[in-house]
């Protein structure tokens, strides 16, 4: 509608255009809605477990290892491993713990 107006505002004359539709007066309402202010409590945000594992799958394993996160990729993986004894399951827990040793290695001698 909006620009059917500006179109009859730029040519008045002009007789191609045709719209039946009848504009009404806007309308504004004066009721208004008040609504009971509620005391707001004090919550102690919660504390996120961020390392916490939500999908024990054999992806999110293999995911955590190439990020650098062994101890989880472990946790994935041993209980992968328990569920059902597979080979290939066995390799990556290994490598789990390899990269785990690897890792406490590497921290013990930018300490020393």
């Amino acid at each position: 509608m909006a620009l059917y107006e500006q179109i009859l505002t730029l040519d008045p004359l002009c007789t191609k255009l045709y719209s039946d539709i009848e504009k009404k007066k806007e309308q504004t309402t004066t009721t208004t809605i008040t609504l009971k202010r509620q005391p707001e409590l004090k919550k102690e945000p919660a504390k996120k477990d961020l390392r916490k594992v939500l999908m024990y799958t054999e992806t999110v394993g293999d995911l955590y290892l190439q990020q650098g996160f062994p101890r989880l990729a472990e946790e994935i993986f041993t209980h992968l491993q328990e569920k059902n004894s597979n080979p290939r399951f066995a390799e990556k827990l290994a490598l789990a713990r390899e990269k785990i040793k690897e890792k406490e290695l590497h921290n013990v001698k930018k300490t020393d």
